[in-house]
């Protein structure tokens, strides 16, 4: 339900721009919507976002799908039992 609700503002946010002629950074509106979901799942009361204490941080900015699948996989074979 958040995310239909945060996609229908976002949506209502663009028709309104477009409707008034300007122009929609429409990759920045979803991103701002990222960041501000986020936000809410760290702060919130119940169930806070948390990373887990033995998570990895993969930063797969600029590895390939192939790349990030074959770290992941390493990172798999290296804490298998």
């Amino acid at each position: 339900i958040g995310m239909v609700h945060t996609i229908l503002e976002s949506d209502q946010e663009l028709l309104e721009k477009q409707g008034a002629g300007e122009a929609v950074p429409v990759l920045e509106m979803i991103e701002q919507d990222i960041r501000e979901r986020d936000e809410r799942d760290m702060n919130r009361a119940n169930s806070p976002l948390r990373k887990a204490e033995d998570a990895v941080l993969l930063d797969s900015s600029d590895l390939t799908p192939d790349e990030v699948t074959e770290r992941i996989l390493g990172l798999a074979a290296e804490r298998a039992y």
